[in-house]
């Protein structure tokens, strides 16, 4: 069963993709709890992109949530989306951006592919 620190030092590294936020744009996490802890994805110019703690510096996008409410959303019991509506999670500054990084929050879904016709 993942952590929220197995999650941000593991899973999300693995998972981040160059074009998923735009260039240099910092989006911190503060996960509430004692499996908790701050983590942020930063991009960098030319479509680098890393996952590390929190640094200080400006953050174009800060969430927040409970222990709990995360590991739903990772283990993909509640959508990022659903849990922001219902007030689970709390989100300062750009929400797009926390938008664009819901895929890399989610269970890792295979796509499946139509048969060639």
């Amino acid at each position: 069963m993942e952590t929220v620190r197995g999650f941000f030092e593991s899973t999300a590294p693995s998972r981040l993709e160059p074009s998923l936020l735009p260039d240099d744009v910092v989006v911190a996490f503060h996960i509430d709890g004692p499996g908790g802890g701050s983590w942020q994805v930063r991009s960098h110019e030319g479509g680098a992109a890393e996952v590390g703690p929190v640094a200080t510096g400006p953050k174009d996008c800060t969430v927040t949530c409970s222990e709990g409410a995360f590991l739903e959303i990772i283990r993909g019991a509640i959508s990022p989306q659903r849990a922001f509506l219902s007030g689970r999670v709390k989100v300062w500054g750009d929400v797009g951006l926390v938008l664009r990084l819901a895929g890399l929050l989610g269970p890792r879904v295979e796509r499946m592919r139509s048969p060639e016709l």
